[in-house]
């Protein structure tokens, strides 16, 4: 608690960095039958002590009367808040335990139906039981890994984008991780997206880059891509243009589908040609997260000077 209570010193607003680090963990649950009545000192608008903090607020944090923050404050808590959660995740497996447990409690809609790829039609089947929508296609190993791992690291935990929604089951995964999921239904022609809370359903081909860069224009810049198919020609445009939007530093997860024979992962050949530059004359720096008896996870961490 010393090393979280050490980062308030960063920021002024104490309640709001609790509230957005609780909610990291599935832990901000609002209570509706319980009112605080706070009796201010020093809160009256002819108060000196009100108009000194007025003026600390506008210097540190307000960049207008109507509330909102400078993009200097807000990239300040964001990382405040992204330090803290890493503090709390690297002793053990708390929110990795979190995230499957959340997720495991998913139950569908009753009005789901099985021709739609928005929503899924099933509540979390066996680990790693197929394409199909109503199944999950990772490994629950291998997933675990890679959470140790990507609750970790120093990004923003707003926006992932997830390029292959064969499984619906997968953008609910990764909406216990992110506070919005991204995801593309791939079909020929580019349809309206279908928009439920947190998640984007956007239906057309990885293939199109018109329909790629549409999807940029309307979300902005995400923290995190994550890559799961296994055709080759389906990974190189999402991974190029995601990537020049992403918001830094930012994550691109590599993530294989068990089961699938050598001459058809195209996954494992990409990440191989981006190691030694063959693409684009960069050697990309991927990091692999052995798992034993499996195949491996891989990411890539994005810097400002990448």
């Amino acid at each position: 608690m010393q090393e979280i209570e050490s980062l308030l010193y960063k920021l002024l607003f104490s309640d709001i960095f609790i509230r957005d680090v609780m909610e990291k963990f599935s832990r901000n649950v609002r209570v509706t039958n319980v009112t605080f009545f706070h009796d201010w000192a020093g809160h009256g608008e002819a108060d000196q002590t009100r108009r000194d903090a007025n003026a600390h607020e506008f210097d540190m944090v307000f960049a207008d009367r109507d509330g909102n923050w400078t993009d200097n404050y807000r990239i300040r808590h964001e990382s405040a808040v992204a330090e803290a959660v890493a503090k709390i995740t690297a002793g053990g497996d708390i929110a990795p335990s979190i995230v499957l447990g959340n997720f495991a409690q998913f139950r569908p809609p009753e009005n789901a139906d099985p021709r739609k790829p928005w929503p899924p039609t099933a509540s979390p089947a066996p680990w790693c039981s197929g394409r199909a929508s109503s199944a999950l296609h990772y490994r629950k190993d291998e997933l675990i890994a890679l959470l140790r791992v990507l609750l970790r690291l120093p990004i923003a935990r707003h926006t992932a984008v997830l390029t292959s929604l064969r499984s619906g089951l997968a953008a609910i995964l990764w909406g216990q991780v992110f506070d919005q999921v991204v995801a593309i239904a791939e079909q020929a022609s580019p349809d309206e997206p279908i928009m439920d809370g947190k998640y984007s359903i956007y239906r057309g081909s990885v293939g199109s880059t018109r329909f790629l860069y549409g999807i940029i224009d309307r979300i902005g810049s995400p923290d995190c891509l994550i890559l799961d198919d296994t055709r080759y020609s389906s990974l190189i445009s999402p991974y190029y243009l995601f990537r020049k939007a992403m918001r830094m530093p930012g994550v691109i997860v590599f993530l294989g589908t068990p089961g699938v024979a050598a001459g058809e992962d195209g996954m494992t050949r990409f990440i191989h040609e981006l190691r030694i530059g063959a693409l684009d004359g960069i050697c990309h720096e991927i990091t692999e997260i052995a798992v034993p008896g499996s195949a491996s996870v891989c990411y890539e961490l994005l810097s400002a000077v990448d």
